[in-house]
């Protein structure tokens, strides 16, 4: 029976749609043989199969009613841990490769529970990894340096790192006999579409100043160049479709009572004759190009607009960009696909289609001593906090407060421990 109900509440639209099909078929049939062959049609026939598609479509009625109430109105159980979570993972055939981040070390492991490896080892804690498009190399970026590594090969290359360098006694007022203690970080890892060139952000301070220097790494030549520095700080650089122009953009907030519009949004492009060799000093480079000022309701990216004006930028990078600080959000709806959420009574939700909610399990709450005023009505935070479709759309990796790393089948209802507790970052090529 437990089989019965995942079935009919995975396709439960599905369901629906081809019952209302098959009804408007049955009735325009009812119609042409009443119209056309009337005379010599069997009366007693025709009574037997009306009724039984009338009888069919009460106990399918009946049937949809069940499903609904089932996953809207009957109190589900609660998970249970460790009780109700599969321990063996055996039961997931799907050999996907993940990466995870252990400290210094980023290692990988089927979902399966087989094939585990150690892939890079850095001499400081690794924060972020991201995948290029093609799947071929992997940037590393840790508390102090980037690398590049070939997934193929293994091979690794070192970058950039955050040290005292010439450009940097030129650029920051250093005191003379003073130990130099530069600080910084490296961020804004961005791979072009065709994985040929990345872009990256190195920001350094000291005591007395501080500089950003943003940089495009080309593969090919296996050379960095500098990227001329605006007047204000760029946040982010995004590449075009075709991995020729990086653009930055700049949004302005206005008072809705002196302008007709409460955000304005200015697109700057760099080409790549504008970026020159690392620390060569040059006066007449090229400022980025002004390219268009759009006004908008939303302060969210105007994409159409921006295509208007033959701007088509990538932000599929970003689905490979792992470990993000402030970036890396649950991504709990696949594209055209299934989604997976937790309503407001804490249910745990699954929708294959376009409407109809799954309700897999609850979610329990643990009460949270330090912040009781904010989850005073709820009962304390959620133990499951983050989830991530796999590649497939068939699992969910969630991230449970004590056991770590859980692994979902929506479609069964099945939880299963994928690895050991302690892991902060998971990631995969898509």
């Amino acid at each position: 029976m437990k089989i019965i109900i995942h079935f009919l509440s995975n396709y439960f639209e599905i369901i629906l749609a081809a019952n209302l099909v098959l009804v408007i078929l049955y009735l325009v049939t009812k119609i042409i043989v009443n119209i056309q062959v009337n005379k010599g049609f069997d009366g007693a026939v025709n009574q037997t199969f009306r009724w039984m598609v009338v009888i069919g479509q009460v106990i399918l009625f009946y049937i949809y009613g069940y499903i609904v109430w089932i996953n809207y109105k009957e109190p589900i159980a609660v998970l249970n841990f460790p009780q109700d979570v599969i321990f063996n993972t055996r039961w997931v055939r799907d050999p996907i490769k993940i990466y995870y981040v252990e400290d210094n070390k980023l290692n990988s492991i089927r979902i399966t529970g087989q094939d585990s490896q150690n892939i890079f080892e850095a001499p400081s804690v690794i924060r972020e990894y991201q995948f290029s498009p093609d799947g071929n190399d992997l940037l590393i970026v840790t508390a102090e340096e980037l690398y590049l590594l070939n997934l193929k090969t293994k091979a690794a290359a070192l970058i950039d790192k955050l040290q005292e360098t010439k450009a940097d006694i030129q650029v920051l007022p250093l005191e003379v006999g003073k130990d130099h203690n530069i600080k910084g970080v490296i961020t804004g890892v961005r791979w072009s579409p065709d994985s040929q060139k990345f872009c990256y952000e190195i920001s350094r301070w000291s005591q007395y100043s501080s500089i950003d220097q943003l940089y495009v790494y080309d593969l090919a030549s296996k050379t960095a160049r500098t990227i001329p520095s605006p007047t204000r700080r760029v946040s982010s650089l995004y590449w075009d479709q075709d991995s020729q122009h990086l653009y930055y953009l700049r949004n302005k907030t206005f008072d809705k009572s002196e302008s007709p519009y409460p955000y304005e949004l200015d697109v700057y492009r760099i080409t790549w004759d504008q970026l020159r060799p690392v620390y060569q000093v040059s006066p007449n480079v090229p400022q980025p190009q002004f390219i268009a000022r759009i006004p908008s309701y939303e302060k969210a990216i105007p994409l159409p607009h921006l295509k208007l004006r033959n701007v088509d930028l990538d932000f599929q990078g970003d689905r490979l960009s792992f470990g993000k600080v402030g970036v890396q959000k649950p991504s709990w709806t696949l594209e055209n696909g299934p989604s997976i959420g937790i309503d407001k009574e804490d249910y745990l939700y699954f929708t294959r289609g376009k409407w109809f909610r799954k309700r897999i399990f609850k979610i329990p709450r643990e009460t949270d001593f330090k912040n009781l005023s904010k989850y005073q009505y709820q009962g304390g935070p959620l133990r499951i906090h983050e989830m991530y479709w796999l590649p497939g759309g068939r699992y969910v990796i969630m991230v449970d407060k004590y056991l770590g790393d859980l692994i979902l089948d929506p479609f069964e209802g099945k939880v299963g421990k994928l690895i050991g507790a302690g892991v902060k970052t998971l990631g995969w090529y898509r």
